[in-house]
């Protein structure tokens, strides 16, 4: 199977984080976003990426809480503190909470390096994300379809079911 490219976004922050074009990870690290002692605990760790969750890791009654936590330690966050990327995870499209996840955690003075949007079903999905993002303020983003990965996925699967990355 052949993909014609990848869904790739990176965001230029006042400040130097480290910024690549291409990044193994080998691990991916979680962190509620509402929860500011894991937060700080996990930016003490050498891990590959953060995620900082406002998707499964938060209940619903505190998702506003995370998106203010989120803002918050970016707003405040200095460059040598991060020792890997630094990530979001928002919430899914269909949910209608991921367009204020969004909003909220990349107004920050800091943005992440990444966005991680879960359960992508189609390229609309990342059609709509784009559409969305590319106004903001600090951001710089690099779009390619993975056409071919998400027909490959479809057709196999027989299925509408979704994929949790691309």
């Amino acid at each position: 199977m052949m993909c014609t490219g990848t869904f790739l976004k990176i965001f230029s922050p006042k400040f130097k984080l480290p910024v690549r074009r291409y990044t193994p990870r080998r691990a991916l690290m979680y962190v509620p976003g509402d929860d500011t002692k894991k937060i700080n605990k996990a930016t003490s760790l050498e891990v590959d990426c953060i995620a900082l969750d406002c998707e499964d890791g938060v209940a619903i009654n505190r998702k506003e809480d995370a998106r203010k936590t989120i803002n918050q330690f970016l707003n405040d966050l200095k460059p040598d503190v991060i020792k890997g990327d630094l990530g979001i995870r928002v919430n899914s499209i269909d949910t209608g909470l991921c367009e204020e996840d969004l909003r909220s955690c990349l107004s920050a003075k800091n943005v992440p390096n990444t966005v991680l949007l879960p359960k992508v079903e189609t390229t609309e999905d990342l059609d709509w994300i784009w559409l969305d993002i590319s106004p903001l303020p600090n951001c710089q983003l690099y779009k390619k379809h993975c056409i071919k990965l998400l027909e490959a996925y479809s057709t196999e699967t027989g299925s509408n079911s979704h994929t949790d990355s691309v």
